[in-house]
């Protein structure tokens, strides 16, 4: 996916995304895609609590969830998140 528009017919479906692994404050993921694309994982720090996912950040990994399209009001981000199910960091 190249843009928002691009991710709304997938829209509350469950989806995997793989992309590069960022961060804001060290609470939530950002999943940034091949095209620059970047996705929220809220409270990532939670869903993989007791794991050193600090380890990723940078490198590849995929997220599975339930696509969110609409804007977030997340201090530091704004756009679509996944509802995580799943993460695997490669």
């Amino acid at each position: 996916a190249v843009d928002v528009a691009e991710l709304e017919v997938f829209a509350g479906r469950e989806l995997s995304l793989t992309g590069r692994l960022d961060t804001i404050r060290g609470k939530h993921g950002i999943l940034v895609l091949k095209s620059g694309l970047k996705i929220y994982l809220p409270h990532l720090d939670l869903f993989l609590r007791g794991q050193d996912w600090f380890k990723w950040i940078g490198k590849p990994c995929t997220a599975t969830g339930l696509l969110h399209t609409y804007t977030k009001d997340i201090e530091g981000y704004r756009g679509p998140s996944l509802e995580l199910s799943d993460f695997d960091g490669d």
